[in-house]
């Protein structure tokens, strides 16, 4: 069974531990990606979600042990996406580098994390005016 015309997929409630390098890849279709109420869900390695050019949805909210989501976890870009929910994590950090990746983001959502406010973050509070709301 193929899957390379596939729009949406929600993985939600699975007790995966790792998003593995190229765990989407081959879905050049893709537009929309779940990945909420994951209880063991802890790292999100680099280039998770590569190659996928109409991505333009991904959430990953409400996972408790989701501590990190680093830059590369996207590649060099997702030109696409333009909303990235990651609210009710355990995020304390967000780098700058992931903004680069995110070119199109219109809306990026991490309520509910404790973010360590510093000026690692600086970058968010810029972004602010052009939508990016925390």
């Amino acid at each position: 069974m193929t899957l390379i015309k596939l729009k949406s997929i929600s993985m939600s409630f699975n007790s995966i531990e790792r998003l593995k390098t190229s765990s989407f890849a081959n879905l050049p279709e893709i537009e929309n990606i779940t990945l909420d109420h994951m209880p063991r869900l802890k790292v999100i390695e680099k280039y998770a979600f590569v190659n996928l050019p109409k991505l333009k949805y991904l959430s990953l909210s409400n996972n408790p042990y989701l501590i990190h989501v680093g830059g590369k976890s996207f590649g060099h870009t997702i030109p696409g996406i333009q909303i990235l929910k990651l609210s009710n994590n355990a995020i304390d950090l967000l780098p700058e580098e992931l903004k680069k990746s995110l070119p199109k983001l219109k809306s990026l959502d991490l309520t509910g994390n404790p973010l360590n406010c510093n000026c690692h973050l600086d970058w968010i509070k810029v972004n602010r005016a052009s939508s990016i709301s925390r």
